[in-house]
């Protein structure tokens, strides 16, 4: 078994789509009115994806998502998503649990932790 996609409900999926297309840089994997699927370069449709579903029901978004997006050079996956536009809560930083990371918020309130491992901390 594999987790094969997150789903996260989104107000403006347009805006959300520059977030995490334009913004991040995770690639469409296949688009529709109502519903992006995006994926990591390269990943295609093998790898874990990530669906964007515009909702206008506010229960169905919810704040209380922290995703995590797995980066080799974090301060290189810094550099260029804020050259695209996204703001960071603040700097990189180290973390308790082996890694380093920066946060950012997506326009629905999401958390989108961009994590670099050390080495052989990873899970």
């Amino acid at each position: 078994m594999r987790l094969g996609q997150v789903t996260l409900f989104v107000a403006d999926l347009q805006a959300s789509r520059r977030f995490y297309g334009d913004g991040l840089g995770l690639e469409p994997v296949w688009e529709g009115p109502s519903f992006v699927l995006l994926a990591a370069p390269g990943a295609g449709r093998t790898g874990c994806r990530l669906g964007l579903h515009a909702t206008d029901d506010p229960a169905r978004r919810s704040a209380g998502v922290d995703l995590h997006l797995e980066v080799e050079d974090l301060d290189a996956a810094v550099q260029a998503a804020a050259a695209r536009g996204v703001r960071f809560l603040g700097p990189a930083e180290r973390r308790p649990w082996g890694a380093r990371s920066a946060v950012a918020l997506d326009p629905d309130g999401h958390r989108v932790e961009l994590v670099a491992w050390d080495p052989g901390a990873a899970p």
